[in-house]
C-alpha cells in the first residue's frame, strides 16, 4: 500500500488527524497545524544537510563496527559506534565529528 501512494522524492508525507468536539476552531486549529509545515527554504536547508551526510559518510575510511585506534593522551583502541556524531550542546555552527568511538578501556 504505501508504493502504491510513493510519490516525489521523500513518499507519503500525508498525515491525517481526526478531531472529535464539538465549538472546536477550524480556522485556528488549521492555521497552527500549517504553521507547523516546512518552508521551501527550510526544506532546501534539509536536501543540502542530508547530501553533505551522505557525501561526508561516502567519503570516510571507517564504518560503523570498524576497529580503530585513537590518539587520546596516548593512542588507544577502539570501535566505531557512530558516523556522523554530534552532542546534543555543541553549537549548530560548529560540525558533526566524523566518528564516535567505544574505547576498549571503558
Amino acid at each position: 500500500m504505501m508504493r502504491e501512494e510513493w510519490e516525489g522524492e521523500f513518499g507519503d508525507r500525508r498525515n491525517e488527524i481526526v478531531f472529535i468536539g464539538a465549538g472546536m476552531k477550524q480556522a485556528e486549529i488549521q492555521a497552527l497545524l500549517d504553521g507547523c509545515l516546512l518552508t521551501d527554504d527550510e526544506l532546501e536547508g534539509f536536501r543540502k544537510e542530508l547530501n553533505e551526510q551522505i557525501e561526508m559518510e561516502a567519503a570516510l575510511r571507517f564504518r560503523e563496527g570498524d576497529k580503530v585506534v585513537c590518539r587520546c593522551e596516548e593512542w588507544e583502541s577502539g570501535t566505531v559506534v557512530k558516523v556522523g556524531y554530534r552532542e546534543a550542546d555543541w553549537p549548530v555552527e560548529q560540525p558533526d565529528a566524523p566518528y564516535q568511538v567505544q574505547l576498549d578501556n571503558g
